[in-house]
């Protein structure tokens, strides 16, 4: 009989272990009054059994060491996640005097002149070719020093043409006299000094002349030249 006692009181043990497992997994507690006034006695057991005190209204149940939770059919632990407040950065303080001195001007540009030759011009005389623009370009300075330029307008060359041409000797200003005042005269004109030959006469008598430059010639014929004419004879101005 006795030996009956102990394997039933066995049996009850180890129906209560699983129970109270199965209890655990649920999250039910194992002083859950109702377990504990239908399981506490074993089958078979006399004696008195500890009265079951109940928590009072609004009281918070006592805390139980129990392991962290796990997932049914596992045996890893469920983590809680905790929240992570963010990092703040202070914000940097900006202090005006620390601020660089920024100004810009502006300036002009001015051009240049470039001459050439040109031989279809007469020596002396200019031409411009092309009109110059004067350019403006920008300059930037921090605290007093440049630190940047930049051109707007670029400066537009003058262009100019001078000429080499040679102006050819020209006669002006002739006069001629007649049989009672005999005389050739006559200018030549030669500002750029090719010079010339001027040959001139009056009746049968002639006079040659090489010269450069600006120049006035006369020609007084001896009697005898010009007896022979009655009138105005032939008078003439020759460049050679």
């Amino acid at each position: 009989m006795a030996g009956t006692e102990r394997s039933t009181g066995a049996q009850y043990r180890r129906a209560l272990v699983t129970l109270a497992a199965v209890l655990v997994v649920g999250g039910a507690s194992l002083t859950s009054p109702t377990i504990l006034s239908s399981h506490s006695t074993p089958p078979g057991n006399a004696g008195p059994s500890a009265p079951l005190v109940s928590p009072a209204p609004g009281a918070s149940p006592t805390p139980t060491n129990r392991p962290p939770s796990t997932v049914q059919g596992t045996s890893d632990p469920v983590e809680t996640p905790t929240a992570t407040l963010p990092t703040i950065t202070p914000t940097p303080t900006v202090t005006m005097t620390n601020l660089p001195q920024i100004t810009t001007k502006r300036f002009t540009v001015p051009f240049t002149t470039v001459t050439h030759k040109d031989a279809g011009l007469h020596k002396g005389k200019t031409k411009v070719v092309r009109a110059g623009v004067n350019g403006l370009k920008e300059v930037t300075y921090t605290d007093g020093k440049v630190t940047a330029t930049k051109v707007i307008r670029k400066p537009v060359t003058k262009l100019v043409a001078i000429g080499t041409k040679l102006t050819q000797p020209w006669l002006s200003n002739k006069q001629c006299g007649d049989w009672r005042n005999p005389f050739a005269r006559v200018t030549v004109n030669d500002p750029d000094k090719v010079g010339y030959r001027l040959t001139l006469t009056w009746g049968k008598a002639n006079q040659t002349f090489k010269k450069s430059g600006t120049n006035n010639f006369e020609l007084h014929p001896r009697p005898w030249s010009w007896a022979w004419w009655w009138g105005t004879p032939p008078c003439e101005a020759k460049l050679g």
